[in-house]
């Protein structure tokens, strides 16, 4: 489980969705066995990049959910993350 952090710093300035790739987050997502949870989304990009907010990772959800694609709930809760099209992940790149 990663640590919990509630700021990070990209050079000078705070952490921003932005910092975060798309293809890096549908990566997370699936990788995960049938759907990713908050937590499975989470950890895998603590795994990957280090300590992440889990305010940034939700608002991150949110936009790729806005956008088609990703499919789950961005409210807090499990989530039950999928991406929605597998070819996502070649166009988000």
């Amino acid at each position: 489980m990663a640590d919990f952090i509630s700021i990070r710093y990209v050079g000078e300035r705070l952490m921003q969705c932005k910092d975060l790739p798309d293809a890096l987050l549908l990566d997370v997502i699936q990788d995960a066995e049938r759907y990713a949870t908050l937590r499975d989304v989470h950890d895998g990009l603590a795994d990957r990049i280090g300590p992440v907010p889990w305010n940034l990772v939700l608002a991150k959800l949110r936009g790729l959910i806005a956008r088609g694609l990703v499919d789950g709930c961005a409210c807090g809760c499990a989530g039950g993350f999928t991406v929605v099209a597998p070819d996502a992940l070649v166009n988000a790149a």
